[in-house]
């Protein structure tokens, strides 16, 4: 990918995402976050998306609040909100459920 095109990253890792090509998109996340111009709300998102699809919550949850600090619209910050509340309610239901039976 060329640094002078920096809005193709968001649809390129889009693309990863869908063909499922694990190992490029970690590292295509992580130089388009470095490249000027890109939109770093997006990539964050993407990532939050995958690995909350992939069941990695605590990383999601990470990506989801960097992407809620690089966003500068309510209806983002609002959006990135409601990615998290989702995930505590997922992270919720696979905990254990504990019986304690009282005599």
């Amino acid at each position: 990918m060329e640094p002078s095109f920096p809005d193709i990253y968001p649809h390129y890792l889009k693309m990863l995402i869908v063909l499922e090509m694990h190992k490029a998109i970690m590292g295509t996340a992580e130089n388009a976050l470095l490249i000027l111009g890109v939109c770093q709300t997006d990539i964050y998102e993407l990532l939050g998306n995958y690995l909350e699809a992939q069941q990695h919550f605590t990383e999601a949850a990470a990506n989801y609040n960097m992407a809620m600090l690089a966003t500068v619209d309510q209806a983002g910050h609002v959006n990135f909100q409601e990615h998290l509340k989702c995930i505590a309610m997922k992270t919720d239901a696979k905990k254990r459920i504990v019986y304690i039976y009282q005599a």
